[in-house]
């Protein structure tokens, strides 16, 4: 996934004119700080601890003191963070209504300590015995929920974060070796997909005054989210939301013949039909298909009894691009958004 601003390397094939840190060889740097802070968010929030003894919830960051950096020389990949933490939790007896509060503290929270040196303490607001219940009840089930979760904080930084500051070079395909789809075991997702062959379409050719057919096929997909059909609409078209999941900034105008653009521009279509919390229709092309060559995308939302079900039909895709298509929707939209949202598996 590409790092905030920045289009993900993966999704974009064309030739890089201007050159930028030719064969990832200069010393180039960004600051991860604000992006932590964000990720904090989703990562410590609405944690949840249910027991016997009562149950248990993360409310809120209280504080993220520190900073982090990821930067690359020569196509070596440096990962900085220093972070004091401070979470506030709060939980109540089973058959006691009274709440009861209290606070996470994670320090020496840096990349000089393995995951299970880093200190994590309890506290509770109060000292009665119902207050030491439930932070016993967190120093058991919570803490070790909590380490989890700085391992995947630490995974996002090397592989969501850092991604696009090692940028592909000349020559290579868009897609690294490891997430070639034809390498792939055919239970590596928990999505399904299929391909169904589709005949040539016409398109300009810039190079000729006669047109050009290419070959195209047609994709279908089908997800799961833990979430509502109301939500997950709203993430698929709201911009604020988009550019979060995308890691980098996006225009989007969500109305009927309104237009949107993603990762830099290299993705963009237009909307042609939105029925509230069910079904998206929209143009959509990648900047390096032929010239005024778009694909048509329908996602149909579904409300179930514990998820929402979405089922995405894509036709008019070169064929070339057949399996790039495929595994961008997957891994940077789908489980982007689980990830970013919660929307994927949830703790209780």
């Amino acid at each position: 996934m590409a790092k905030w601003g920045e289009g993900d390397p993966r999704w974009i094939v064309e030739e890089r004119k201007d050159a930028t840190n030719v064969n990832n060889w200069h010393w180039t740097e960004k600051d991860a700080s604000n992006w932590s802070k964000e990720i904090f968010k989703d990562l410590f929030v609405d944690l949840k601890f249910e027991t016997v003894e009562g149950n248990c919830i993360t409310t809120k960051i209280l504080s993220a003191n520190g900073d982090a950096t990821v930067s690359n020389r020569k196509g070596k990949l440096i990962t900085l963070y220093d972070w004091q933490v401070k979470i506030e939790w709060k939980g109540k007896l089973k058959d006691d209504d009274d709440e009861i509060k209290g606070k996470i503290a994670i320090d020496n929270f840096g990349d000089e300590y393995e995951v299970d040196e880093i200190d994590i303490s309890v506290t509770s607001d109060a000292n009665d015995g119902g207050s030491k219940t439930l932070k016993k009840v967190i120093e058991k089930y919570g803490i070790p929920i909590i380490r989890e979760k700085i391992n995947m904080y630490i995974k996002n930084l090397k592989e969501e974060f850092g991604q696009g500051l090692i940028l592909p070079t000349s020559g290579k395909s868009g897609f690294p070796a490891e997430a070639n789809p034809s390498q792939k075991s055919a239970g590596s997702s928990s999505s399904k997909t299929a391909l169904t062959p589709k005949d040539s379409t016409s398109v300009k050719n810039d190079n000729s005054s006669h047109n050009k057919k290419i070959d195209t096929m047609k994709l279908t997909m089908k997800d799961e989210f833990k979430t509502t059909a109301e939500e997950l609409f709203t993430t698929l078209i709201d911009q604020q939301r988009v550019s979060v999941f995308m890691r980098s900034e996006s225009t989007v105008d969500a109305r009927e013949g309104g237009t949107f653009s993603l990762l830099g521009g290299n993705i963009t279509g237009k909307f042609l039909e939105l029925s509230p919390h069910s079904k998206i229709v929209q143009t959509w092309r990648f900047k390096s298909w032929p010239e005024e060559h778009f694909s048509k995308v329908t996602l149909e939302i579904a409300q179930g009894e514990d998820c929402t079900k979405l089922n995405l039909t894509q036709s008019g895709i070169p064929s070339e691009d057949i399996d790039r298509t495929r595994e961008g929707w997957k891994r940077y939209y789908w489980q982007s958004i689980k990830e970013v949202f919660g929307y994927g598996s949830r703790i209780y």
